[in-house]
C-alpha cells in the first residue's frame, strides 16, 4: 500500500535535492505494482527526520511488467516504470524546488533494488523475526546474496542516503 516500507522490496527510487545542500530532499519509490512511497527527507543529521505523509502533488507513474509479479518460481523478463514529477510539487516544500532556471544545478540520484530471491522468501524471513534457526540463517543469506543494488551515482555508503554523493543535473536550453 502507499507509503509502506518499500525499501525492503523490489523498487525503483528517485532522490532529488534541488538546492544541492545535502540536507533536505525528495524521495520517491515505485514498485512493480505501481504503488508509491513519496516523502520529504527533512534532515539526516544529527538525527534522521522525514515526512512520510507528504505527497508529491500531481505525481504520475506507469508500470509495465514482463512476467509475474511476486512469483519467484516464474522466469520474468523484468519491468519498466515511467515517472513524471511536476516542478510545482517541490516549490513550497523542498528548498530550491520549483521550475529550474537555465544553468541551475540540482543533485539527483536514481536507484534500483532487485530482489531476485522473491517476495515469498522475504515474507518467511519477516514472519520468523526473533527466531533463530539454520533455515532462517540460510534464507537470509540467500536473500542477501540475491539482492542487487544499482545506483546512477554511487554513494559508497550503506544505503542510498548520502546526498553529497548524488549526481548533478545541469539544466540547459
Amino acid at each position: 500500500e502507499e507509503d509502506a516500507a518499500f525499501w525492503e522490496e523490489e523498487v525503483v527510487e528517485v532522490f532529488i535535492d534541488p538546492d544541492g545542500d545535502a540536507r533536505d530532499y525528495l524521495e520517491l519509490e515505485v514498485n512493480p505494482r505501481n504503488v508509491v512511497v513519496d516523502l520529504r527527507i527533512l534532515t539526516l543529521k544529527p538525527d534522521w527526520d522525514s515526512s512520510i505523509p507528504w505527497d508529491i502533488a500531481g505525481l504520475q507513474s506507469a508500470v509495465q511488467t514482463y512476467g509475474t509479479v511476486d512469483d519467484s518460481a516464474s522466469v520474468d523478463q523484468g519491468w519498466t516504470v515511467e515517472i513524471a514529477i511536476p516542478y510545482s510539487a517541490m516549490a513550497d516544500s523542498i528548498k530550491g524546488g520549483g521550475k529550474p532556471k537555465l544553468s541551475d544545478s540540482w543533485r539527483l540520484n536514481l536507484y534500483r533494488i532487485e530482489r531476485k530471491a522473491g517476495r515469498q522468501i522475504r515474507s518467511e524471513i519477516v514472519q520468523s523475526k526473533g527466531q533463530k534457526s539454520a533455515r532462517l540463517d540460510s534464507l537470509q543469506d540467500h536473500y542477501n546474496d540475491e539482492t542487487e543494488y544499482t545506483a546512477w551515482s554511487e554513494t559508497y555508503t550503506r544505503g542510498f542516503h548520502d546526498p553529497s554523493r548524488f549526481g548533478r543535473v545541469i539544466f540547459g536550453e
